[in-house]
């Protein structure tokens, strides 16, 4: 019986971890929507002299998680060399 409840209890763990991540996906897809959309694009290409890319850009896909925060609540106001190859 400890065994049962044990699998069923790792299902559910599983079964919410996937809802909420789900969730998250789609509240932060509603933020990008109506905060990001209009200045980065829909693909994150951004507008060229204008607004910076978010594809591939080391701010957004670095690991340094607490600056992709602190530029998402404060915004970034650096220079950003983009090299073109």
């Amino acid at each position: 019986k400890i065994r049962y409840f044990l699998f069923g209890a790792v299902v559910m763990f599983l079964f919410v971890s996937i809802k909420t991540q789900a969730q998250n996906l789609e509240n932060g897809k509603k933020i990008y929507q109506t905060r990001c959309l209009v200045c980065h694009q829909a693909d994150g290409g951004g507008v060229p002299n204008m607004n910076a890319p978010l594809d591939g850009s080391t701010n957004v896909v670095g690991n340094d998680i607490a600056r992709l925060v602190k530029i998402i609540k404060n915004g970034f106001n650096e220079l950003i060399f983009l090299s073109i190859l």
